[in-house]
C-alpha cells in the first residue's frame, strides 16, 4: 500500500516519543534533575516535540519551565482601582504545573506584602500596619486615636465594604445575619495587570482568600517589618472540615518557628526576621495533616507593629514588647457575623431585660419547686 512508509513513520515517531517521555520521567523520579535542574532543564527533553508534550516552553533553543511559574515583581492587587499592599509573586498553580517549576517547588501561590499605615486594622487600639483594606472596619477615629501614625486623609470608612452602595447585595447579606465581607467573593482579584478581574475583592477584617492544596503551601514574604512584631491569623471558611494546618518560618532550616491549629482559627505574634535587622520574613501556610490531599479554603491575614520590638533607647515607646498584649484575639472574619440565627425568637444573651428581679427568680423558683415535688414522688 501506498499509505504504508507513512503510517509506519507515524507509529515509529510516537513510539520514540513516548518512550523518551517514559525514560525521562523514570529518570527524574530516580535520580532528579541533573545537577539540580527542574524536570524542565534536563537535557533528555532537549527537544520541542518533547518539551512541549510535558508542558514546559519552548523557548526556541531550550526547555525551559512554565511562564505561570515565573515570580512577578510589580502585579499589585487593586481595589476599586487603588493599589493594596499585596503583590502577587505567583498565581496560585496546580500542583501537576508546579512540578514543572525551577525553584519555590513548595509554593502553590506567593505573594510579597508591604505592611502600610492605610491599612490599620482599626479601632480601638488602632496600633498596626497591615495590608488590605479592612472591610467592615471603621478606621477613621484611629486618626484621632495616634494622628502621627495614621493620616487623616488615609483612614476610611470601610463598613458595609465591598459594595456599601449596592442595595441588593447588602440585603442579601443582611437577609444570611451577615455582611457582603463575607457574602462576597474574594477570588480572581483585580490586579495592576490585570484591572478587568474583580476590582471589588472582599477583604473582611483585612483578610485574604486562598486555598491551601496537597502537599503545597501558600508562600508570603513579609516587608517593612524591620524590627517589628508580626501578628501571622488564619481563618478556616466553611467547607474546610476543620482541617488543621499551620505557618512557619520559610527561611529557617532547624527549629524553625510554626504555629499550627487543631481546627478553625490561627493567630501567632512573633518578633520579624531570622537575624537582627532583617527588614524582611518569609513563611508559608500549609495543611498540618491530610496534606497529600488537601483542598482548604482559608481567609489570612499579615499586620505588624507601628513601633520597634525593642526599646532601643529612651526616646523609643516605652515597653513595645507588651504590644501583643494590646491585640484583638478575636479579630477574625466571622466576629463581622450576627450572633443569632435568622428568626430567632428568644431574648439576646447580652440584651436580657433587668427591669424587675423577681422576673429573673420566678423560673428559677418554679424549677426548684418541680424537682422538689417530684423527688418526693419518687420516695
Amino acid at each position: 500500500s501506498s499509505h504504508r512508509p507513512k503510517t509506519l513513520a507515524f507509529f515509529e515517531y510516537w513510539a520514540k516519543m513516548l518512550s523518551t517521555l517514559y525514560l525521562g520521567a523514570v529518570a527524574v523520579a530516580l535520580f532528579g534533575g541533573s545537577n539540580g535542574q527542574s524536570l524542565c532543564q534536563n537535557s533528555i527533553y532537549g527537544t520541542e516535540s518533547a518539551c512541549v508534550a510535558i508542558g514546559c516552553f519552548w523557548t526556541g533553543s531550550a526547555c525551559q519551565q512554565p511562564e505561570a511559574c515565573a515570580a512577578q515583581s510589580n502585579d499589585v492587587i487593586t481595589y476599586n482601582g487603588a493599589q493594596t499592599g499585596v503583590t502577587v509573586l505567583r498565581y496560585p498553580l496546580d500542583p501537576e504545573t508546579i512540578r514543572l517549576c525551577n525553584d519555590n517547588t513548595e509554593c502553590s501561590a506567593m505573594y510579597r506584602v508591604q505592611m502600610m499605615p492605610k491599612f490599620v486594622t482599626g479601632p480601638p487600639n488602632c496600633n498596626d500596619y497591615a495590608m488590605l483594606p479592612p472591610h467592615g472596619v471603621d478606621q477613621t477615629s484611629c486618626a484621632e486615636i495616634d494622628p502621627i501614625a495614621y493620616s487623616a486623609a488615609d483612614m476610611k470608612d470601610y463598613v458595609g465594604h465591598p459594595y456599601p452602595d449596592d442595595g441588593v447585595k447588602q440585603s442579601v447579606a443582611k437577609a444570611e445575619l451577615s455582611v457582603t465581607a463575607l457574602t462576597e467573593s474574594g477570588e480572581n482579584c483585580s490586579t495592576t495587570r490585570f484591572p478587568d478581574r474583580n476590582p471589588q475583592c472582599a477583604f473582611p477584617l483585612g483578610f485574604k482568600s486562598d486555598t491551601i492544596i496537597k502537599n503545597l503551601g501558600i508562600c508570603v514574604e513579609i516587608t517593612n517589618v524591620r524590627d517589628k512584631w508580626v501578628e501571622i491569623m488564619g481563618s478556616s471558611r466553611e467547607g474546610s472540615n476543620g482541617a488543621s494546618y499551620c505557618a512557619r518560618d520559610r527561611n529557617a532550616k532547624i527549629n524553625h518557628e510554626e504555629a499550627c491549629t487543631v481546627s478553625g482559627d490561627l493567630i501567632d505574634i512573633r518578633e520579624s526576621g531570622n537575624s537582627i535587622g532583617s527588614d524582611n520574613m518569609n513563611i508559608m501556610f500549609y495543611a498540618r495533616d491530610n496534606n497529600d490531599d488537601a483542598q482548604m479554603s482559608i481567609l489570612w491575614r499579615i499586620s505588624a507593629s507601628h513601633m520597634p520590638s525593642t526599646d532601643f533607647n529612651s526616646t523609643t515607646e516605652k515597653d513595645a514588647e507588651d504590644w501583643s498584649l494590646y491585640r484583638n484575639g478575636g479579630d477574625f472574619p466571622s466576629a463581622l457575623m450576627e450572633p443569632y440565627p435568622a428568626n430567632y425568637e428568644g431574648e439576646p444573651v447580652f440584651e436580657a431585660s433587668t427591669e424587675s428581679s423577681s422576673a429573673w427568680h420566678i423560673p428559677s423558683a418554679f424549677a426548684v419547686f418541680a424537682s422538689a415535688a417530684f423527688t418526693m414522688l419518687l420516695l
